[in-house]
This record gives C-alpha cells, structure tokens and sequence, in this order.
C-alpha cells in the first residue's frame, strides 16, 4: 500500500491561472462587465480586487461574484500551501458568496455556470480537506452536497471552467481522487452501503470504467487491458509462474527470515530496518511493510535483513511491475483493512502466505469475493478493484503475506521496458 498524502494536482498552476483568467476575462467581458472590472476581477483575482469594487456602485450580484471567485481562488492556493485552515475557512466563504449571487440573479448563462462550478468545487475541496482532517461526518456533508444535485459533477466537469488547461484525461484523474475520498469517508462512518452506489453512479459519469475498479490512474483504452477481480495462476506469464514455484520451493528459508525481522526484530549488526506502517487503509490493527524491492530495484537494508529471500527472487525481476513493490506484510491478530484500490490498473498483486497461524478468518474480499490466505498458495488479484483484507485472530498472532507487484499480462513489452528502464 501507498500511504496517502498531500497532493499538488487538485490545484492551479501559475500557468493554469494565466490561462483561467484569460478564458474567463473574455467571458465576464460578453456578459456585461466593463473591461476594467473585468480585468481587475479576472486576471489580479485577489481579494484586494474585491474590496475595491465593493466599495464601488455595482450591481448586488456582481459584488458577490466577484467576491466568490476571488476567495475560491485564495482557498485554492492556501490548501496549495498546506495551510488546510485557512482553505477551509476561505472554500466556505466562497460558497456563501457564490450562493448570494445566485440569489439575486443574473441571466447571462456563461456567468451562473461559472459561479454554478465555483460553488461545486468549493465543496468538493472542502469534503477533501475535511477527509485529510479525518473530520469524516463534514466530508460526507460536503461531497453529498456537491454531487446529490449535480451527478455531472463525478466526472469533474465543473473543473474545466476552473482548469481550462487540463485535458479530459486528466480532468477525470482528479475527479477519480475525489470520489475516492468521498468513499474512503463513508466507510469511515459505517455507511458503506451507499458506496456501492457512489461508484455505479459515478462509473455511469464517465470517470471510472467499471463500478469495481476505483483506482486513480487507468492504461490507454487501446490496451484494453482485462478488467478482473481475481486471476488464476494459468493466466500468468511463464516467469510469472515459476516465480511462484520457486517462492513455495524455499518457503521456510523465505518464512525464517521473514520471522527474524518482521516478528523478533533482529536484522544484521549495523543494518537497519524500516518497518513502514500502512495508515490510510488500515481500520483496526496493526499493518506494518517491509519493503525490499521498489521498482524491480533492490532496497539495500531490507535486502541486508532478507539476503536468501532477495537472492531468490532477484532473477525474476522482468516480472515485477516497475512502479510497484514486492514486499513483506505483516498483519497481527485483529487487523483489518478499509475497502481500498490500488493505485493503477496496469498491474496484479500476488500474495504468497508465508506465516498464517490458527485463527478465526484470514482472507482477502476482491471484487465482492472471497479468498482464504493458505501458507504456500498463491492468490492473484488486480488491486485496482476494490479489495480488503481481514485477519481475525489472537492478539498474539502474526500473520506474514510475501506480496509480488506484477505487470498485467496485457500490458506492451514496450511500455514495460519504458517504465523499467
């Protein structure tokens, strides 16, 4: 898993604004505004603009568009920033704004769609945010109101008015990352039944190929890559399946060294190792990683700690995805995931168990189905479905999963080579 974090791409870049501003100059202009407003509004877009034209004889609605546009656009720089506060508090400033011009009215459609999409995004951002805070009842409150009413809004189509710049590829990214959020908040308040619905819907929107299939970043269309849950080992290449052969033939050198680092917490003198601990999708428990391969490149303390473990499969690295991972898991008794995707659909995830002692469940739910974690079985799965993992069990028990990071089999050699290098 990778853990979350703050990302730029929800936000404009200096170029984007340039752009924005001169899209929307020229409209504001059409709809009635004078040049020099529009140009004060539009291309300086700060707040200072606004006081000035409040202070000014303008008609209500456009004192309140233009403070809405103006405040938006800081909210938006601020959560840039990492101020999350301060973006909160200008998002919710823009809303009020957007809403109060919509109130008095005007009938130029271009200027009620671009205040329509104002108001959208400082939702969505806020539900963003607030889910960033783990204030997870505001999230849910935020995204329902941007996307109850608007279901176009899934798509991220109110975006382009704000980032004219983006292509719709790349429109549907973000719109992706948004809706993810949104879930990732319900399941947090136990509402996973509307999730479901969330996805149908927004698969229906254009921004996800299969309601199931939730990962952000998806392969050309012309790949047509097969969308499925779980694989059967037949399905993989050949190196692919004798990597597995290999794995079960030296499963107890694999499952002692796994057991001196993840378990005793012993590693060579003078090498040191880094447990990663996976927080954005774990629901109760403890998940900790130990990552020795990034990329199909050795990571030199783990393989310091795994030296067998890393020799074995070392001579498989063609197979291994070249933005994924190949790793050891770790959960203890009780631990449990939040239904989550991967980040891309180009690869499949293998999980070989090498440690799964007495317990009341220990199993994967992909796709809605169900398989059980069985020392030396390999299962198979595309993690860009909707997966989670729950081992119940002692508190005293350790279950320890060797998780491979394949390339889809209909991924082109080409496109291999070129991320691998």
């Amino acid at each position: 898993m990778v853990n979350s974090s703050r990302q730029s791409w929800v936000f404009l870049s200096l170029n984007s604004i340039v752009a924005l501003c001169a899209v929307s100059h020229v409209a504001w202009v059409q709809a009635g505004t004078s040049s020099e407003d529009a140009t004060c509004i539009l291309a300086n877009g700060s707040q200072d603009c606004s006081e000035k034209l409040q202070t000014e004889q303008r008609p209500d609605w456009k004192k309140q568009a233009v403070r809405a546009l103006a405040t938006e656009e800081k909210a938006r720089e601020a959560l840039a920033n990492g101020n999350h506060k301060k973006a909160a508090k200008l998002f919710k400033s823009a809303i009020l704004f957007g809403t109060a011009a919509f109130s008095v009215g005007t009938d130029q459609f271009v200027i009620r769609e671009r205040l329509h999409d104002i108001i959208i995004s400082a939702k969505v951002h806020l539900g963003f945010v607030s889910e960033m805070q783990k204030a997870y009842s505001e999230c849910v409150e935020y995204y329902s109101d941007a996307y109850n009413d608007n279901p176009y809004a899934l798509n991220g189509s109110f975006l382009h008015t704000l980032i004219p710049s983006y292509d719709t590829e790349a429109t549907l990214l973000v719109a992706r990352r948004f809706v993810n959020r949104y879930a990732s908040c319900l399941y947090h308040k136990h509402r996973s039944g509307e999730v479901r619905g969330l996805y149908k819907n927004a698969t229906a929107a254009g921004a996800f190929r299969n309601e199931w299939q939730c990962s952000v970043a998806l392969s050309p269309t012309e790949w047509a890559l097969r969308a499925q849950g779980w694989w059967d080992l037949r399905e993989l290449d050949v190196d692919s399946r004798e990597l597995v052969k290999i794995v079960r033939k030296n499963l107890k050198t694999i499952r002692t060294e796994a057991i001196t680092v993840m378990v005793e917490r012993k590693a060579p003198q003078g090498v040191k190792v880094e447990l990663n601990q996976e927080a954005s999708a774990v629901k109760q428990g403890t998940w900790l990683e130990l990552i020795a391969f990034k990329g199909g490149r050795q990571v030199a303390s783990a393989c310091a700690a795994l030296p067998k473990t890393c020799h074995l499969l070392h001579h498989f690295v063609s197979s291994f995805h070249g933005r994924g991972h190949v790793k050891i898991s770790q959960f203890t008794g009780g631990t449990a995931s939040l239904p989550h995707c991967g980040t891309e659909d180009s690869k499949l995830r293998m999980h070989i168990p090498v440690l799964v002692p007495p317990s009341r469940r220990a199993e994967l739910l992909v796709q809605g189905r169900v398989r059980t974690w069985v020392e030396g079985r390999a299962l198979v799965f595309d993690d860009s479905f909707e997966h989670t993992a729950t081992f119940d069990a002692d508190e005293s028990a350790v279950r320890l999963v060797l998780i491979i990071d394949l390339w889809h089999p209909g991924v082109p050699f080409r496109a291999r080579q070129d991320t691998n290098g």
